[in-house]
């Protein structure tokens, strides 16, 4: 609020009046109020003294005006799309830049230029095309701005707009999502500019790495041979030509270039580098077409061909060595293998490698040569080792001569002299021959025979060796049949001695120790042992031992073996280890005369006992809380009765929980047994019985009784496979032990299940998942109560804001949010409940990437039953950083009113750390008027694209897609066929956060596409004011701006402009629209700048606040104005705006004094009747009769009023300005009372009006006149009241004092600026001065009306 200081000057003293007629004019300088009645001077008889009053008013006003400036047309517009709407890095998309004109004279001088967004560029080359607007279009290869100059948009004809258009190549160097925006204003012709904002949105993602492949051919080099021709492939996947491609192909140290090098490339532009000899080939300056691709090729030939190498060798380009100007490169190695094989190599064999002693082996030396071209008069020695003799030369592939020197088996040499090494073959391999001789050796040993490195002329060989392994001719060999028998019976183990030499071997020890088989086993006294290898056989005193140290095994004889045989019986004991023995004789158990045995001969037997044991559980596969049975057969071999003696099987083997059931007690077939089952109900004993003796010698015939028990499975027993275990001697009979454990198997399954799982597992950081814990009870188990688990969340990982808990597992889950556990209490499973339960709850995942486990411990749910689950449970959760791409598009972009378009959104899944994405949702909301075509033939449609529901019936105003599903890396298109019945520009924006997946995954822009409708209406625009002819500086008012249109097509887009001149602001707007109609903004502040969409008839209407500069004079004239799209024929274009004026009125605050009391009565002395209504002739403003007109100018006398009181309706405020303006002759002591009247008289209310009024110097202030009057609020209690007002129609006494109501006195000497700095009394207060704070009078709009706009100031005063 801005205030202005009202005051009125001194009264000018003088012999009949004083008079006031000074403007209402600025702050800072003197403000209008008409004239007012004088006061005249009073004088005694005999002493004359004069009376003053000065008074003084400040005010403050608000007041708004509108004013509408008229501003050029802008009759073109301007559409644009991109085409596709999405493409990759350096992939071209073309621009088009459409223009419309809908005058009937065509746009002359069309100049516009379009700034690309950062990182898009114009392509190489522009590709401009399709110019049907002429002029020149500029878009410069690299450029960030596509202009075009003097172009023409033709004229509107037959009811449609003058369209021309252009296209552009453009590019983006990086991914994103660009925005392209010709703003409103920017294009000039000669028809105005541009009406709109033309927009398009460009969904780039990243290039697809560049490709490719190495191939050699041959796929084989040899040395000094033809070279291979390496090939190298280079793909550009991409839709976009990739410039500069260069790379450098360091070759591997097996590889050089051949010369001559004979490089190639079909790569158009390139230079191919590769010089003879070198180690790299290099291509640089390649240009590679959109999804094409291009080879360089060179050929190779072997580095070193006089070494030896036989290798697959890989040729890499590394990851990242591809270049290009595009910044695309390979993100995977290029590689290729190939086979090198040069220089020379030899191998040597024995075969066989392992020969006996004087037996045969022949020793093979093999002469490679890898090169091209054979290797004459090569030489080579081979030194035999030492104990290894040459007996002849079998063969020589190899020509030259080949010589043997006999050293007698000490280092005998053979010798290879001049020899001819064949040409390596043109694929893989090698020229080879071979020398051939046969080798022997007397004596056991590992014989290592070493070549060393070498060269045959030059050409390189490594070293090489073998190994002949010579062992003894002697062998021997085990059995023992029976292979299975129990304690106290005999088998009978036989040896068999074989002698591979053509010479007998002379048996010089032999040993075979029972001992290897554990205790219990000796050599029988029956059969007696006996051999066939002569000789004598000696058992050792404890009879655990046989041997012999003499006879002899017969020489092999035709190919066979010589054999002799030692046979004797084993005696098992009755305290024999029991089940699978092994009888051992060691390598050299046995030594002759030329060799010993280099094998082990082994041979088992197993050992039952007499008295046996077995078990079973029926059935072996139960859950906690079932019984099974357990039977323990025990079986009699022997053919008198075993007594037990004792015997015990410990249920504790199994884990825990397993007992003895209550249901029945353990029993025996055992005659006169007892079965006895211990405190904890875990071990079954047994100290009788008898099994009944054997009927046969087989298992049919053996004896047999059973102990059967209910066991029982508690609910808290181990779970999974549990083994049950009689251990070795755990039976004990007369007839001796058990030699095996028995075990027997029992398959537990939990009684209660505990599983979790997050859904979707794999979702964007920051958003919710849903985490599902699963209770099931087995079928074994009727009910389970007072369930209990906890669930501590992962790190970061808490309950969502909004839980969204849901429970069947009863009993009280505790997951506030924010925490980060889960917490069942007392849940149950009650009998013929479900099998299962769930606890289901929002998780909030945390902010950053991460792949997290939530782990429930084992034995962390527990129940009343005393069920509980063992193992960990665990679900992971996958938190990735992603989002989202949109784009659309209208093809066509422009169409007639009622015309057919396909709209198509474009869900784009490639950025980074993509995941697939289920139960993807959209609701694209149509702009007003647009909605789905008559054949909606809507899809969803794209590889990796599925699922989902399209909601689009015709007529429908909104498309919505629910449920599908985006595989990451893909791309997807939603379209359907749409029409509009609103011409203009239809903008269809989908905003950002839009769509909504299971993963949480939303994108991350908005983007928009419009279409251009073509039609004719006829806008009309309105406006009217409040009624108001002036108002005040610093005033407000309300204005109403209507719009209209009168058809006949709808339209959409149509501008809405007021740009208030100087001296004038805009507060606020409001907008509002009729039924089918939109404002597309309903409210701002500042100027008015807006669209709206109006159906046939409909009306938009505007409501704006404004405000007057307090400085402004004069008149102020504004114009509002509408602009109609281009593409719509507006055929009366002269009611599209509209202006008001207005003239800067002024408050006008009228006073008029009077002396209305005498020493408290009407009588004066010679002065007026105080109790009347006294009219001055000569001043006009005391009377309700208008005698001076409206003011012309500012410095002119204000306008009279009309608009007193005027209680009885004779047309004058006799009844209201009662008073004199003469009071006669009056004396010392005699009090006058002052009565000041007011009036706001003015155009506008004033306000914050303050009044102030100094006491005359003749007189002095009474403080306590109207103490006896009612008191105004807010005075102090008790305070004197000298001043009394009418205000609001109420009469009211005020206190002097500065306290809680609106009046006070101001002592002499005291100013009342120090308490209203703003106020001004016209001099200084030398005899007391009177101030009340009026604050805001409304102006009078008809005589007395209304009551608040007048009233009247009263005080008292003692003549001096």
């Amino acid at each position: 609020m801005k205030s202005l200081l009202n005051y009125i000057r001194k009264i000018d003293e003088d012999s009949s009046r004083q008079k006031i007629a000074k403007p209402f004019q600025n702050k800072n300088r003197e403000i209008a109020f008409t004239k007012t009645k004088n006061y005249r001077k009073y004088r005694k008889l005999k002493k004359y003294q004069k009376v003053f009053t000065w008074i003084s008013i400040v005010g403050c006003t608000f007041t708004t005006v509108i004013a509408f400036p008229k501003e050029a047309r802008a009759d073109i517009l301007i559409n644009k799309e991109f085409n596709p709407v999405s493409v990759t890095e350096f992939e071209k998309s073309t621009l088009t830049i459409r223009f419309f004109n809908n005058n009937n004279s065509a746009a002359n001088n069309v100049n516009v230029t379009d700034n690309l967004p950062d990182d898009v560029i114009v392509a190489d080359p522009p590709n401009v095309a399709n110019n049907s607007c002429g002029g020149t279009v500029t878009a410069n290869a690299g450029a960030s701005t596509v202009n075009i100059a003097d172009g023409i948009v033709p004229a509107a004809a037959n009811g449609a707009a003058g369209e021309c258009e252009f296209d552009v190549d453009v590019i983006a160097i990086k991914s994103g999502t660009f925005v392209n925006k010709i703003p409103a204003g920017t294009a000039t012709s000669s028809q105005g500019p541009n009406a709109l904002d033309a927009d398009a949105t460009l969904t780039v993602n990243p290039a697809t790495p560049i490709t490719g492949s190495k191939s050699f051919s041959p796929g084989v080099l040899h040395g000094n041979g033809s070279p291979t021709t390496m090939t190298i492939t280079i793909n550009n996947p991409n839709a976009f030509i990739t410039n500069n491609l260069g790379f450098t192909d360091n070759l591997p140290s097996e590889l050089k270039v051949a010369s001559p090098p004979n490089a190639s490339t079909t790569c158009n532009d390139a230079t191919v580098t590769a010089a003879a000899d070198g180690t790299s080939v290099a291509l640089s300056g390649a240009t590679i077409g959109v999804n094409s691709s291009c080879t360089v090729t060179v050929n190779l030939a072997a580095s070193d061909p006089n070494n030896y190498l036989d290798e697959d060798v890989t040729n890499t380009i590394l990851r990242n060595g591809v270049t290009t100007d595009e910044g695309v490169t390979n993100s995977q190695p290029i590689e290729g293998t190939l086979k090198v094989q040069t220089g020379a190599f030899v191998s040597k064999t024995f075969s066989p490698a392992t020969i006996k002693t004087r037996k045969n082996s022949t020793l093979t030396l093999t002469l490679r040569n890898f090169n091209t071209g054979e290797i004459t008069g090569a030489n080579l020695t081979d030194i035999i080792p030492e104990g290894v003799k040459v007996t002849a030369l079998q063969s020589n592939s190899c020509n030259g001569s080949v010589n043997i020197v006999d050293n007698a088996g000490v280092n005998d040499e053979v010798q290879l002299t001049g020899g001819t090494i064949p040409t390596a073959p043109a694929g893989d391999g090698a020229g080879s021959c071979e020398i051939k001789v046969t080798v022997t050796a007397d004596e056991e040993g590992n014989f290592d025979n070493e070549i060393p490195a070498g060269d045959f002329n030059g050409i390189n060989y490594p070293g090489d060796d073998a190994r002949l392994t010579v062992i003894s001719p002697i062998s021997l060999g085990k059995s023992i049949s029976p292979s299975a028998t129990i304690r106290g019976e005999i088998a009978t183990a036989t040896l068999t001695l074989s002698n591979d030499s053509d010479t007998p071997a002379n048996i010089t020890s032999f040993v075979d120790n029972l001992t290897t088989m554990g205790t219990g086993y000796t050599v029988a006294d029956s059969p007696t042992p006996s051999t066939t290898c002569g000789g004598t056989l000696n058992v050792s005193g404890d009879k655990t031992q046989i041997s012999m140290n003499n006879g002899q095994i017969p020489a092999g004889s035709g190919g066979n073996l010589g054999r002799c045989t030692i046979t004797f019986g084993i005696l098992v004991g009755d305290d024999a280890v029991g089940g699978n023995r092994r009888n051992r004789v060691p390598r050299n158990g046995l030594k002759t005369d030329i060799g010993n045995n280099s094998n082990n001969a082994n041979a088992r037997l197993f050992i039952e006992g007499k008295a046996q044991v077995d078990k079973a559980f029926s059935p072996d596969i139960l859950t906690q809380t079932e019984e099974t049975t357990l039977t323990i057969t025990f079986t009699n071999t022997q053919g008198s009765d075993a007594t037990i003696t004792s015997f015990t099987d410990d249920l504790k083997t199994m884990g825990s929980g397993f007992v003895v059931s209550d249901s029945g007690s353990p029993t025996t077939t055992c005659a006169g047994g007892a079965v006895n089952v211990s405190t904890d109900k875990t071990v079954i004993t047994m100290d009788s019985g008898v099994i009944p003796a054997a009927t046969g010698s087989d298992a049919s015939g053996f004896g047999t009784c059973t102990v059967t028990v209910p066991i029982k499975v508690e609910i808290n027993a181990t779970t999974g496979e549990r083994e049950n275990k009689i251990n070795i001697g755990e039976l004990q009979t007369t007839l001796g032990d058990n030699a095996l454990a028995s075990t027997d198997n029992l398959t537990v399954r939990n009684a209660v299940v505990l599983s979790k799982a997050f859904f979707p597992e794999d979702l964007r950081i920051a958003n919710i998942t849903r985490l599902t814990i699963t209770v099931t009870r087995d079928n074994a188990i009727s009910t389970l109560t007072g369930i209990n688990l906890t669930d501590e969340l992962p790190n970061n990982h808490t309950i969502a804001s909004t839980p969204n808990l849901a429970n069947s597992c009863g009993g009280i889950v505790d997951a506030p949010a924010g925490a980060n556990t889960v917490t069942l209490t007392g849940g149950q499973l009650p009998p013929g409940s479900d099998r299962d339960c769930e606890i289901s709850v929002d998780v909030l995942g945390p902010s950053t990437p991460t792949n997290a486990t939530n782990t429930i411990p084992g034995n962390t749910l527990t129940t009343q039953q005393g069920a509980t689950y063992e193992k960990d449970v665990t679900a992971n959760v996958n938190w990735v950083d992603t989002v989202l791409t949109l784009n659309k598009r209208f093809q066509p972009t422009s169409i007639p009113v009622g015309g057919e378009s396909t709209l198509q959104i474009i869900f784009i899944n490639k950025n980074s750390n993509t995941i697939n994405l289920t139960n993807v949702q959209l609701q694209d909301i149509f702009p007003l008027g647009m909605s789905v075509a008559n054949n909606p033939s809507a899809s969803f449609s794209g590889s990796g694209c599925t699922g989902g529901t399209i909601t689009a019936n015709p007529g429908d105003t909104e498309l919505t897609f629910n449920g599908g599903s985006i595989e990451k890396g893909k791309q997807c298109t939603l379209s359907v066929k749409i029409t509009s019945n609103f011409a203009g520009n239809s903008i269809n924006q989908l905003p950002e956060s839009l769509v909504t997946s299971a993963e949480g995954v939303t994108n991350n822009n908005n983007p928009s596409a419009t279409l251009t409708l073509l039609g004719t209406a006829d806008i009309v625009l309105a406006k009217k004011d409040d009624g108001k002819a002036s108002i005040p500086p610093g005033g407000s008012t309300t204005y109403i701006i209507e719009v209209r249109n009168s058809g006949p097509n709808n339209v959409a887009g149509i501008g809405v402009e007021d740009i208030v001149p100087n001296g004038m602001t805009i507060n606020s707007w409001t907008c509002t629209a009729t039924d089918g109609s939109i404002c597309n903004e309903v409210s701002g502040t500042g100027n008015l700048n807006t669209t709206v969409d109006l159906a046939d008839g409909g009306v938009a209407t505007f409501e704006v606040e404004a405000e007057i500069d307090e400085g402004l004079t004069g008149k102020i004239k504004n114009t509002a104005k509408v602009t109609v799209p281009p593409v719509v024929n507006d055929p009366n274009s002269d009611n599209n705006e509209d202006s008001d004026e207005n003239l800067i009125g002024s408050p006008n605050v009228l006073l008029v004094k009077r002396i209305t009391a005498i020493n408290g009565g009407t009588q004066t002395l010679n002065g007026n009747n105080l109790a009347t209504y006294t009219d001055e002739t000569d001043n006009p403003y005391d009377d309700n009769d208008v005698t001076i007109a409206d003011q012309v100018n500012p410095t002119d006398p204000q306008k009279d009023t009309d608009r007193w009181p005027d209680d009885n309706g004779n047309g004058q405020p006799d009844e209201f300005l009662v008073g004199g303006v003469f009071g006669g002759n009056v004396k010392p002591d005699d009090e006058l009372e002052y009565t000041i009247y007011f009036l706001s008289a003015g155009d506008d209310a004033a306000k914050k009006v303050l009044f102030c009024d100094r006491v005359p110097d003749e007189v002095t202030f009474i403080p306590t006149a109207f103490n006896s009057s009612t008191p105004a609020s807010g005075g102090l209690a008790g305070a004197d009241r000298g001043i009394l007002w009418l205000k609001d129609g109420n009469t009211e006494s005020l206190t002097n004092t500065q306290d809680g109501d609106v009046a006070q006195y101001f002592p002499p000497g005291v100013e009342p600026s120090t308490v209203y700095p703003q106020i001004q009394c016209g001099a200084a207060n030398t005899n007391g001065a009177v101030v009340v704070n009026l604050d805001n009078l409304p102006n009078a709009t008809a005589p007395g009306t209304p009551n608040t706009s007048y009233g009247y100031i009263r005080f008292r005063g003692k003549v001096k």
